[in-house]
């Protein structure tokens, strides 16, 4: 067997690190100013100094400082962010919001059930989704009982019970959800 030559070894490792920085510094909103977007103060950086070096993460933090201000600007910094990431469970629901936001209450729905496909037992976003479907559905989308929302209404009664208890006393649609699916609805 032959042997290689150090040198040659070294001069390897040297070639995929390099490779590896570029691709890193080609991505990274903090090295190339044709990723940078405008946020709602004027100015390109983010809080989340991380995010500067991960284009998916920078178009989901700008999308979020425009989502109360101008809805249509954050769906198109989310869309961003998902062509990078599609499976981004949270980066969905936050895309729902925009669209409830900016009058796209069927979108918004086609969004959070996204969401819930991706993460359907998420302990996390259970309630920011359950919120949310009970505000789409107060914007005229009634919600469907889905496997996704059934899911998220088991994991609010078992880990967010005085939500739970809560949403069920509010929100007569999801109630009777929760009753369809055998949950139990009152104390």
């Amino acid at each position: 067997m032959k042997q290689v030559p150090l040198v040659a070894m070294v001069a390897l490792m040297l070639g995929l690190a390099a490779l590896a920085l570029s691709g890193v510094i080609r991505n990274a909103p903090a090295f190339s100013p044709e990723l940078r977007r405008e946020a709602p103060h004027g100015d390109w950086r983010v809080a989340d100094s991380a995010a500067l070096y991960h284009q998916a993460r920078y178009s989901s933090l700008i999308a979020e400082s425009h989502r109360a201000g101008d809805p249509a600007r954050a769906i198109a910094h989310y869309g961003e962010s998902l062509a990078m990431r599609p499976g981004h469970a949270s980066t969905w629901a936050a895309l729902a919001e925009a669209r409830l936001g900016a009058g796209d209450a069927r979108g918004a729905a086609a969004a959070l059930e996204t969401s819930r496909t991706l993460a359907p037992s998420s302990r996390a976003m259970t309630a920011q989704r359950l919120k949310l479907t009970s505000a789409i559905a107060a914007a005229g989308v009634p919600p469907q009982p889905t496997a996704g929302l059934v899911e998220d209404l088991v994991t609010a009664q078992r880990y967010t019970r005085r939500f739970y208890w809560n949403l069920m006393a509010e929100d007569e649609a999801l109630a009777d959800i929760a009753a369809s699916a055998g949950l139990q609805i009152t104390r």
